[in-house]
């Protein structure tokens, strides 16, 4: 390989022209013909070599001869038109040649063939013509580019207002329902929910904290992003509904979504629904698909919030657990606990919810005493309680030897440790509480274990 180059003509860079000849005296020929050209020109005389060279970096133009060794010239810049499919290729061709030029040219692998032996002139004329052609190309691709991403910066912007207005109408609408004395009236079982709102624009998020509150759900929070979300989720008593912008900057609203679901905080089963500016299909298709309750696209009525939500509130909610249990009026509770507030807590769940015969102990001894003098249906105790663990008397009543018909059993523990989850497992136990009991899911164990008795 050879190459040469010549002096600057004003231009920042030179064209690069490869050239291509099995034959080192045309190659030098050919250089000597554009010595005085302003280009930057570089030889081969071998075509496998010459293709490596043009594929790992663009020539504006490649020059080559037909008949040589190992590949043609046709074949060198047919692959070269997929290589480098801006190049511009021109053969250098014989009269014996000729047809197989033309053909190549019909079928796009060459833009020109010149005759050999060559005419001076008309070789430059060719290449200044291919070069003007290259560089033409490459100045409205360069042109094109530009426009794209001024149209892409224009779009961009324009979805920035667009956002904007919606976040405004959002606003407006949630402020003229709450303010409203016609604003819509929701169930117990709503008003009873744990809601977080997660969306980095404050003042939708306030509007929207604002207006449920107003509606009757005390138990609301309002969290700026995603991360901040999930720790608070991580720190906080389970959560029952969260609501979450999509476009959030830490991490956004579907990996908020997929970080939940598959933690193992007390919120993965929450009611998840994106309330969103993101309208794109794809991005509702995805929500969908993942499986999240609802997706409410900005602005929306207040209704259609609270309606979207108790539409996916579970069967079997609160209202009809509690139905169910005031409907067994002869149900005996005992609650064994050590704690005060605690046993408290749990006794005022229970009549709150219609049971009206609970008995309570502060310790396993007086615990035992209640269940000797009547036979319970349901049995509260907790791990704390060592006189006698709670294990021990659940194996009595496996085995049958305390005389007492083996009741519903629900441990509690509200430090719950790696060694009380590992008897609960043991002991096939499927009811445990661990942390702070919460009224729903208490419930919902006591009728499960009911109706898993045939109750």
């Amino acid at each position: 390989m050879s190459e040469s180059s010549s002096p600057a003509t004003g231009q920042n860079e030179k064209s690069r022209v490869l050239l291509v000849d099995d034959e080192p005296d045309i190659t030098r020929a050919l250089q000597r013909e554009l010595r005085s050209e302003p280009y930057q020109v570089t030889a081969f005389n071998d075509s496998q070599q010459a293709l490596g060279a043009a594929s790992a970096q663009e020539f504006a133009l490649v020059i080559s001869d037909n008949l040589m060794p190992g590949m043609t010239g046709i074949e060198l810049l047919g692959n070269l038109k997929v290589a480098r499919p801006d190049t511009r290729r021109v053969l250098l061709t014989g009269h014996t040649d000729l047809n197989r030029a033309i053909q190549a040219f019909n079928d796009g692998d060459i833009h020109r063939y010149i005759g050999k032996p060559w005419d001076t002139e008309e070789l430059r004329l060719v290449i200044r013509q291919e070069l003007r052609i290259y560089r033409e190309s490459k100045e409205q691709e360069l042109s094109r580019e530009r426009i794209e991403a001024k149209a892409r910066l224009h779009t961009s912007k324009l979805q920035e207002v667009f956002v904007e207005l919606r976040e405004a109408r959002t606003q407006i609408a949630m402020y003229e329902e709450g303010s409203s004395p016609h604003r819509p009236r929701i169930s117990a079982r709503m008003k009873r929910l744990s809601i977080l709102v997660v969306d980095e624009h404050d003042g939708v998020r306030e509007i929207l904290v604002s207006t449920l509150k107003k509606a009757g759900i005390a138990n609301i929070a309002g969290i700026a992003g995603g991360a901040q979300a999930l720790e608070f989720l991580a720190a906080s008593p389970s959560v029952d509904v969260i609501l979450s912008e999509w476009k959030l900057t830490d991490i956004n609203g579907f990996e908020l979504y997929n970080q939940i679901r598959l933690g193992h905080s007390l919120s993965a089963a929450a009611l998840f629904f994106f309330v969103t500016t993101q309208a794109h299909q794809s991005s509702v298709k995805t929500a969908i698909e993942s499986g999240a309750n609802g997706y409410l696209i900005k602005p929306f009525h207040l209704k259609t919030l609270l309606d979207l939500i108790e539409s996916r509130l579970p069967k079997g909610d609160i209202e009809v657990l509690e139905e169910r249990i005031q409907s067994l009026r002869d149900l005996y509770f005992v609650v064994v606990n050590a704690d005060l507030e605690s046993r408290s807590i749990l006794q005022n769940i229970l009549v709150a919810s219609g049971i009206r015969d609970v008995a309570t102990a502060p310790s396993g001894h007086m615990g035992v005493r209640l269940l000797e003098e009547r036979e319970p249906d349901v049995v509260i105790y907790d791990c704390n309680v060592r006189d006698p663990y709670w294990l021990e008397l659940h194996a009595r009543w496996q085995a049958g030897e305390s005389g007492v018909r083996t009741p519903v059993l629900i441990v509690t523990s509200a430090t719950p440790v790696e060694k009380e989850f590992a008897d609960v497992t043991a002991a096939g136990v499927r009811s445990f509480l661990p942390g702070k009991v919460q009224r729903r899911k208490l419930l919902q164990m006591i009728l499960e274990e009911l109706r898993s008795r045939g109750d």
